[in-house]
């Protein structure tokens, strides 16, 4: 029965959308037997079923599977799936906007209320959504007026808005297109911060301030111009639930504070206090929001002298904070492409000269909760005049970290400290440009860089071990760039020798866990950023981490994507003297077959790379099924002229 279950849930998660309305007919009666029959195991077959009803969606198909679901679920009362689904069940039902599906839902929901209370404070938004149906009007009263009549131990809707909704819910309401889509773009795509939707429901405590039109008027005022979304901003502090006015104020409130501090906008002024704004609402704005209408203290403007030259290929612009800029390039004029010898030039990129804007740190929200002695370091780590002093005081700041009494609950604040004081750090490029071991040292000697330096002159038993990771896994979580700003230090610095394997501690100590969803991460956000530093990089994560990168075309495929035929060069120089293995007997089949779909460039540098490996050709002949003419020239030729060799 255990293998009849799992193929239905493969068959579930990898085909349901291709399967024609009979066989889904087919699925949907079996599930309502093994269900009737009590069969061990159907309650994930459940599970799966749902994650395919798509919220929101009205489509005759999607309704038809959400009322067959529900229909079976209810009808098998006594099945001892309710005593734990019934939460699952109003998110199900209020996912989909069908008054007869809905009705069902309160008989569960009242009786069983702190089952359903776990939800936590979605549950308020899904019950929003059927509020104006009849059976639903009733339970929204007892909730506002008598909530001791659906349960003793509630005590009404704030306890309710102050429980957080666990991801485990939210998680179900993905379908598995979904998750797909999501894990590829979280696996190979850095994503930029965009607090508009989490952050935007979080109030006084974890408080929940849903609207009455969206789950947060944020993204309203964040995305639209119009006098709608700063005007329902403004009205909905008093009108939501009068009586809880104040915990809807400070919900508000932390949201806009948020959005100012991951700088999604430099300042809220020019929202809340724009002359174009009619005169009342302007004035209620300003009657609402006075800490946000008036404007900072204008940037500092760092202009640079000269241009700095760089390879076509690349990145075309510094990349600050997961963006790019959109300055303009100067290209030579085509007659100066033959230099006075007749050879062709070689194209450089200049950028014309620019300005940067350097916004002054305000680091005054984050101080005022520090202990006084961390404070006191901490604005000494911001007035140091040189990198000298600022690693001075930056080693007395990990000292006290380590200290038996420091107080593990600053870490967090202490890391956004100082992922604002050290942007700097993390913009341009890290790799010096001559290669020795004077500019290695002098590139490592950055003042954060001695919280690596401290992790590596550390035993893992010690418990101050621990504290580094943790306040690196706070700091992974503000600016992700450290990532591979720690590859690189085990790699370039004479005290890390030997050292990469902390990397692996690292990664099971953020929020990932996971050594090769971390890994993937940092050289996808390296690739974005330093090119050569990828190349640098990519013989010690070849060599440290065989399990995670041997396997990986992923990996492959971000390095072939960006180099340059003299990049090419080099790691094919270092595959040939013994330094670098990136393929074996027993994936390079799977990886050149997941390479057939890369562009011809991409094919090419792969096939020198899998060349200059000693790996016999008639490991990669059974490809040769994968091949067609027309579609593969690029693998077609590779192996053509291979097998002539060997002939």
């Amino acid at each position: 029965m255990n293998i009849v279950l799992n193929k239905i849930n493969h068959i579930l998660m990898e085909k349901y959308l291709k399967l024609q309305d009979t066989c889904r007919t087919q699925l949907v009666w079996l599930l309502r037997e093994l269900v009737k029959s009590g069969v061990l195991g159907a309650d994930g077959v459940c599970m799966t079923f749902m994650k395919q009803i798509a919220g929101g969606d009205v489509t005759a198909k999607n309704i038809w599977l959400a009322e067959n679901v529900l229909e079976i679920l209810t009808e098998q009362s006594s099945y001892q799936l309710l005593l734990w689904s019934s939460p699952v069940l109003v998110l199900l039902a209020a996912a989909i906007p069908r008054s007869e599906m809905l009705l069902v839902s309160p008989k569960h929901v009242a009786p069983s209320f702190m089952d359903c209370f776990m939800i936590g404070r979605d549950l308020v938004r899904l019950l929003q959504n059927v509020a104006r149906i009849p059976e639903f009007e009733q339970l929204w009263k007892d909730i506002i007026h008598n909530p001791q009549v659906l349960s003793a131990q509630f005590t009404g809707v704030l306890q309710l808005l102050q429980s957080r909704t666990s991801r485990k819910f939210l998680a179900c309401r993905l379908t598995p297109d979904m998750e797909t889509k999501l894990l590829f773009m979280t696996s190979r795509v850095i994503p930029s911060c965009s607090p508009g939707g989490s952050c935007a429901n979080t109030g006084e405590e974890g408080t929940s301030m849903p609207g009455p039109q969206c789950t947060s008027p944020v993204p309203t005022l964040a995305l639209g111009t119009g006098r709608e979304g700063r005007a329902l901003l403004a009205q909905i502090i008093p009108n939501f639930y009068p009586p809880l006015e104040a915990h809807v104020r400070q919900g508000v409130f932390n949201s806009l504070t948020h959005i100012v501090e991951k700088r999604v906008l430099a300042h809220l002024a020019p929202l809340f206090d724009n002359p174009k704004l009619d005169k009342e609402l302007r004035a209620m704005l300003r009657e609402k929001f006075p800490e946000f209408c008036s404007s900072p203290s204008p940037p500092i403007e760092v202009k640079i002298e000269e241009p700095v030259s760089m390879e076509m290929d690349n990145h075309m612009s510094e990349k600050d904070d997961g963006c790019y800029d959109n300055a303009e390039a100067a290209f030579s004029d085509d007659e100066d492409d033959l230099n006075s010898k007749g050879k062709k030039r070689e194209f450089r990129f200049h950028p014309i000269k620019e300005t940067i804007v350097e916004e002054p740190v305000d680091i005054t929200p984050f101080l005022d909760q520090l202990d006084e002695s961390l404070k006191d370091k901490v604005l000494q780590l911001q007035k140091g005049s040189d990198t000298e002093a600022q690693c001075e005081v930056m080693q007395e700041i990990v000292d006290q970290v380590l200290e038996e009494d420091f107080d593990s609950e600053q870490l967090s604040v202490l890391a956004s400290c100082l992922q604002e004081l050290f942007k700097a750090h993390f913009r341009g490029e890290v790799l010096p440009e001559e290669i020795t071991e004077e500019s290695l040292e002098e590139s490592v000697g950055k003042p954060l860089y001695l919280i690596f330096r401290n992790l590596c002159q550390m035993q893992e038993d010690n418990s101050g071990f621990s504290l580094l990771l943790d306040l690196l896994s706070e700091l992974y979580q503000k600016q992700p760039k450290i990532g591979y700003h720690l590859l690189y230090y085990l790699k370039a610095s004479k005290a890390a020798a030997g050292k990469m394997n902390l990397y692996e501690s690292f990664a099971q100590a953020t929020q990932l866990g996971d050594l090769h969803t971390c890994l993937m991460m940092d050289m996808k956000a390296c690739q974005e950023d330093d090119v050569r530093l990828l190349c640098y990089l990519t013989p010690s994560i070849y060599t440290e981490f065989p399990d995670e990168t041997l396997r990986s075309g992923e990996l492959l495929n971000m390095i072939v994507a960006v180099i340059d035929s003299f990049q090419l060069q080099e790691l094919v120089c270092h595959v040939m003297m013994g330094n670098l293995v990136m393929f074996r007997k027993d994936s390079v089949l799977n990886i050149l077959i997941q390479s057939l779909d890369w562009e011809t460039f991409e094919q090419y540098c792969t096939w020198q790379l899998f060349l200059a490996h000693s790996i016999p050709l008639e490991t990669i002949i059974p490809i040769l099924q994968h091949l067609k003419y027309k579609e593969h020239p690029e693998a077609l030729s590779c192996l053509l002229l291979q097998l002539r060799r060997e002939k």
